[in-house]
């Protein structure tokens, strides 16, 4: 009880290293979380089964209800996030479901941005919307957008960077909208990290992450959690429980191994990426450069308000002025970084949204939101900052002689 005291004080950088640690009874405790590779646990007698079944007695029976390792993962994020109560998942669209899944029901409203995941939008469009409930997009990802749709709305639903051209959301006038129209606030906080912003101190009900990314930060598991108070994750929990995205015991483990080094990996690569942006800003084979920290970027001073540390995040997109075939040169020439579908990792990898994770969408939709042929995202590893634009500049020049 004596570290549930001093939590308040521990800042981020600590609570990375040092929370979910479990202390076993014993005289001499592990210094890291146990792996519990088991499926389920045993009860030495019949009694005990209600105890812990009803929460009377600590203990688990079943990994799909529960797992020590998962817990101790669990219990990791909610502390970073200043939540009371986490859930992990085995990945983040699971996490994503199983909140909207929680808070929604049959002639319900969902509001949302339209420059979100592409993924996200799917679920929207087709399990969400299976449940009888309504979608609505707002027009831009202003707060000015979204007020006119909230009437009669049960959620709205954010990213506090968007996917893929990394828009600043004003979390706390879309958490006043929220409480105005006594919707549940639902934010996609992956992009920016709980090192960035924690949206719940600012008003949102639940956090979603894909723990994928950044909470992981090496691409070896799949995870999703998401955080907030006692009885909104509660209501996640039966729904996770029920359709079974049940987490690895394993893949907790390296999640919660990867959090340990979150907040030294964060910094570096803020740091790389507001060097690239600068860099790409000025070179003559990009029409546009969209990172947060840069001045030219529309939600820069809201950044600067709202984030940490004066750091603005490791995503960045930009736009080669000769469209597709100039990104199909610029990510063949590249020799450092590399073209995969994923983000967070210590490495640096591009994506094409138009290919990958905007691809569902119609030409008019990604019109909308900037997702051209041209459009390259870009997650920031914690390579040494130099060779990164050494990598970028020779890859760029290939892309300008298409």
């Amino acid at each position: 009880m004596k570290g549930a005291r001093r939590k308040e004080r521990w800042k981020p950088d600590t609570l990375a290293v040092i929370a979910g640690r479990h202390i076993p009874t014993l005289p001499t405790p592990p210094l890291n979380v146990p792996i519990h590779q088991t499926s389920v646990f045993v009860f030495p007698r019949l009694d005990l089964v209600d105890d812990v079944w009803e929460g009377e007695t600590p203990g688990y029976f079943y990994s799909r209800y529960g797992n020590p390792t998962v817990r101790a993962l669990e219990e990791a994020v909610a502390a970073l996030e200043g939540g009371e109560e986490a859930l992990v998942t085995s990945s983040g669209m699971s996490a994503i479901f199983c909140a909207l899944a929680s808070q929604l029901e049959a002639g319900d409203v969902l509001v949302t941005t339209p420059e979100i995941y592409g993924g996200t939008r799917s679920l929207l469009a087709q399990e969400i919307a299976a449940l009888g409930v309504t979608v609505r997009y707002a027009e831009d990802d202003s707060p000015e957008a979204v007020a006119p749709l909230l009437p009669g709305a049960r959620v709205l639903y954010v990213e506090t960077l968007s996917n893929p051209n990394v828009g600043v959301c004003d979390l706390p006038r879309m958490a006043d909208l929220a409480r105005q129209h006594r919707c549940t606030l639902v934010v996609d906080n992956t992009f920016a990290t709980p090192c960035l912003v924690q949206p719940l101190g600012l008003g949102a009900t639940l956090v979603v992450h894909s723990a994928t990314k950044y909470l992981d930060g090496h691409s070896q598991v799949t995870g999703g959690v998401l955080v907030g108070d006692s009885d909104a994750v509660a209501a996640a929990r039966e729904v996770a429980i029920r359709v079974g995205v049940t987490p690895d015991p394993f893949g907790a483990w390296l999640i919660l191994r990867g959090l340990r080094t979150l907040a030294v990996r964060w910094a570096r690569q803020c740091d790389n990426a507001m060097m690239l942006a600068r860099f790409l800003s000025e070179h003559p084979a990009v029409s546009w450069v969209s990172y947060p920290g840069l001045p030219s970027h529309r939600g820069h001073d809201l950044a600067r308000r709202l984030f940490a540390g004066g750091k603005f995040g490791a995503m960045l997109s930009f736009e080669l002025r000769e469209g597709k075939r100039a990104a199909d040169r610029f990510v063949g020439a590249l020799q450092l970084c590399r073209f995969a579908t994923t983000l967070g990792d210590v490495c640096t990898v591009v994506s094409h949204p138009a290919s990958t994770s905007h691809r569902s969408l119609s030409e008019e939709e990604k019109s909308r939101i900037r997702v051209t042929e041209g459009v390259i995202r870009v997650s920031v590893g914690i390579e040494d900052p130099q060779d990164l634009c050494a990598d970028f500049a020779q890859a760029l020049q290939q892309a300008m002689n298409c």
